[in-house]
């Protein structure tokens, strides 16, 4: 099966704003957290990932763009503004935030405590999948052991981001496995497939 490009969103960010000694603002956040359980993805799955995934992936070009829009860029890493460290929770990243609409209202909603979730966009190598059952329903578990690649790391508005471009690839991922499993066919590659693609060039 051909790996596809994925964005997942998660709760419960802790973001910081750090004014440094020139005066730039940099925003602070977990943007992959592990061993954390997403919430139920399209109806059907919840995802972890391990520590382990982190080791040997592709994280050489990360954009940061509030709300994973294209005209609101943050901070690339290629360009210095954008940087990660890895711990034993998860991988943080630190943003200096550019003196533009997009930066400045970050800072201002980061400050009053609006922005409360991270997201983060990836290519998975390898991941298995368990079968579990809870509250009387089951449910499948993927749990992601390696990613291929890692190229976005930024911070949204939970709400505006359910529904959109998350849940979208969720649901492709889901039938695209489903049908090669059945010896079908995946579905068309979509535009927003596409402008994710532009990002790993």
């Amino acid at each position: 099966m051909e790996m596809i490009q994925e964005s997942r969103s998660h709760e419960g960010n802790e973001f910081r704003i750090v004014i440094s000694e020139d005066g730039k603002k940099h925003l602070e956040g977990y943007g992959i957290v592990f061993n954390s359980e997403s919430r139920l993805l399209y109806g059907f799955f919840v995802e972890r990932v391990l520590p382990e995934a982190i080791d040997g992936a592709d994280m050489t070009r990360i954009v940061s763009q509030f709300n994973h829009d294209r005209n609101m860029v943050l901070g690339t890493s290629w360009a210095g503004t954008l940087t990660y460290s890895i711990d034993a929770r998860g991988v943080k990243y630190k943003v200096e935030l550019p003196d533009t609409n997009a930066g400045r209202d970050v800072a201002i909603l980061a400050e009053r405590g609006d922005l409360r979730a991270s997201s983060f966009g990836f290519r998975v190598k390898d991941d298995y999948w368990t079968i579990e059952t809870r509250d009387g329903k089951q449910i499948e578990v993927r749990t992601i052991k390696k990613f291929e690649l890692i190229n976005d790391l930024s911070p949204v508005i939970d709400e505006a981001y359910e529904g959109t471009q998350g849940l979208d690839i969720s649901k492709r991922f889901y039938e695209e496995r489903k049908n090669a499993a059945l010896g079908g066919t995946p579905p068309k590659e979509s535009e927003e497939d596409k402008y994710l693609k532009l990002l790993c060039a």
